[in-house]
C-alpha cells in the first residue's frame, strides 16, 4: 500500500531479522519507525481514494462494526459436546443402515449382480461418483452426473435414488459434523470462538470459518447443541423477508411496496396474481409456490432454474412451460422489478443504498448484478445493527454470539430476557431503517433455551 499510494518502499527483510538481541541495529530502528510513521499519510491517501469512489460512508460503517465483530468473536457461543457426540454416533449408525438398504436394492433390481448360488458378486462404493454413475446407467436412469440436484430430479423414478440421497446426507453429517468438529471448542472457555470475516463475500456479507457457523445443518438436533451458559437464554432475531423488502424499494415497484406498507402477506399476494385467486382462497401449497417464485425471480432466474429451485428448495413441482408462464405473469404483476432488472443487468458497477461498490464486467455476471445491491444492502443493515449494539452495550446485559446473514443471536440472563429482546429488535430495526425509507422493516424475535 505504501508503494502504491505513497511511492515509498518498505524493506520487509528487517521484520524477519533477530529482534531478540539486546541492542537493535540502526536498520531495525529505522524500519520500526518508518513502519509506524507511514500509517498516517497512508490513511490520508486511502481516505482520499475512498472519497473519490464514493465509499467514505462504507469505510466508516466497516470501522464502526470492527469492535462489534471482535466482541462477538471473543464472546463465542456455548456448546454441548456430549449432545454433539451422540448425534455423530447416530449419524454413523444411519450411514450403515442406508448402506445396507442400498446393497439390498441393488441386489433386487440388478439380478445379474448375483452368482448362480445367489451370493452378491457386485460391490459398489456408494461414495464413489464413477461407480454410482455407472450403476444408475445400468438401472436405465438418465443421469448425466451424480450431483445433488441431478439425483433429486430422479428420485421419483427409482427407489434406489431416494436411498442414495439419504445415505449421502448421513455421510455428510458424519464427515463434516462428526466428533472431529468438536476440535473447534476452546479448551478453556468450552465455547466456540469462530473466525468471523467481516467482509467475507463480494456482496459485503460477513462469512465465517474455523468453524463455519453460517453453514450448519438446519436440523434442530444440531442447532440444539448451541446453548447459553447456565441461567441464560438465547434471543434470536431475524429480518422478515428483508431481501424482498429491499428489492421493492430499490426497484422501485409500486405494487410490491404497497403490499409491505399495508402489512399484507407478500407470498399470498403474489399467489393471487399468479393464479387469479382471492387471498383467502390461496392454499398453503400455492403460497409455497409463490414463495419460490418471489425469491427466485428477484434474482433473475430463468424458467428452468425456477422449476428446479421450486422443486429442490420449496417442494413444489413445476415443468418448464409452467415456469415460463409464471415468470410472465409475475413480471406483469410487478413491472417495477422487471424494469429494474433490465437496467441493473447491464451495469458494470453495482451500489448498495449506502454506496457499497462492486464492479462486474462480462455477461456471466447478470445474476450477481441483481443480487449484489440487494444482499449488500442487507449486509450493511446487519453490520450497522451490530455497531449500534456495541455502542449501546453499557445499557444492557447481553452480547452477540451469532450473525447469520439476516439473523443475530444474543445471549442474556434469563431474568433480563425481555429487556435484551427489546434492545436487539430496536437496534436491528433502526439500523435497517437507515437504508429503507419507504418500506417498513419488520424484525421477528424469539427467546429460546438453545439455538434450535
Amino acid at each position: 500500500l505504501a508503494e502504491d499510494y505513497l511511492g515509498e518502499s518498505l524493506d520487509k527483510e528487517e521484520p524477519v531479522s533477530d529482534w531478540g538481541v539486546e541492542q537493535l541495529t540502526q536498520a531495525q530502528i529505522e524500519y520500526a519507525a518508518m513502519d509506524a510513521a507511514v500509517l498516517l499519510p497512508l490513511k490520508e491517501k486511502l481516505d482520499e481514494r475512498a472519497d473519490s469512489l464514493g465509499l467514505s460512508e462504507v469505510v466508516e460503517l466497516e470501522n464502526r462494526t470492527v469492535p462489534a465483530v471482535v466482541w462477538m468473536e471473543r464472546s463465542g457461543v456455548g456448546f454441548d459436546q456430549d449432545r454433539w457426540g451422540a448425534l455423530a454416533t447416530e449419524a454413523q449408525e444411519r450411514v450403515e443402515t442406508h448402506r445396507e438398504r442400498l446393497d439390498e436394492l441393488m441386489e433386487d433390481h440388478l439380478p445379474e449382480a448375483k452368482d448362480l448360488l445367489g451370493a452378491t458378486t457386485r460391490k459398489v462404493n456408494w461414495n464413489s461418483a464413477p461407480q454410482v454413475s455407472q450403476l444408475l446407467k445400468d438401472l436405465g436412469l438418465d443421469a448425466e452426473d451424480t450431483r445433488q440436484e441431478t439425483l433429486e430430479a430422479l428420485q421419483g423414478e427409482h427407489p434406489l435414488v431416494a436411498a442414495l440421497l439419504d445415505h449421502r446426507e448421513a455421510s455428510k453429517k458424519v464427515s463434516t459434523y462428526g466428533n472431529k468438529w468438536t476440535e473447534n471448542v476452546h479448551p478453556v472457555t468450552g465455547r466456540v470462538h469462530a473466525d468471523w470475516k467481516q467482509i467475507g463475500a463480494s456482496t459485503g456479507r460477513m462469512s465465517c470459518a474455523k468453524p463455519n457457523l453460517q453453514n450448519l445443518p438446519r436440523d434442530p438436533g444440531y442447532r440444539a447443541c448451541f446453548r447459553p451458559a447456565e441461567g441464560k437464554v438465547m434471543i434470536k432475531a431475524d429480518y422478515e423477508q428483508i431481501e424482498l423488502r429491499i428489492a421493492a424499494e430499490m426497484a422501485p415497484d409500486a405494487r410490491m411496496k404497497r403490499a409491505f406498507i399495508e402489512g399484507k402477506d407478500l407470498h399470498a399476494t403474489t399467489a393471487t396474481h399468479l393464479l387469479g385467486k382471492e387471498v383467502e382462497d390461496v392454499t398453503p401449497d400455492e403460497r409455497q409456490l409463490a414463495k419460490a417464485v418471489n425469491f427466485g425471480l428477484i434474482y433473475g432466474m430463468g424458467a428452468k432454474a425456477l422449476a428446479d429451485n421450486a422443486r429442490t428448495s420449496f417442494g413444489q413441482e413445476l415443468d418448464e412451460s409452467e415456469a415460463t408462464d409464471i415468470r410472465r405473469r409475475y413480471f406483469e404483476a410487478y413491472p417495477g422489478i422487471r424494469n429494474w432488472q433490465q437496467l441493473q443487468g447491464r451495469k458494470e458497477e453495482t451500489r448498495t443504498v449506502l454506496g457499497r461498490r462492486r464492479t462486474l464486467d462480462g455477461d456471466r455476471y447478470y445474476t450477481a448484478r441483481l443480487n449484489s445491491p440487494i444482499q449488500g444492502t442487507g449486509a450493511d443493515g446487519l453490520k450497522l445493527a451490530l455497531a449500534m449494539m456495541w455502542e449501546s452495550r453499557d445499557d444492557i446485559d447481553a452480547f452477540p454470539v451469532l450473525a447469520i446473514h439476516d439473523e443475530i443471536v444474543v445471549e442474556a440472563p434469563a431474568e433480563k430476557a425481555r429487556e435484551a429482546e427489546e434492545w436487539l429488535a430496536r437496534c436491528m430495526r433502526e439500523a435497517m431503517e437507515e437504508y429503507l425509507k419507504e418500506v417498513p422493516v419488520m424484525v421477528d424475535v424469539e427467546v429460546k433455551e438453545t439455538w434450535a
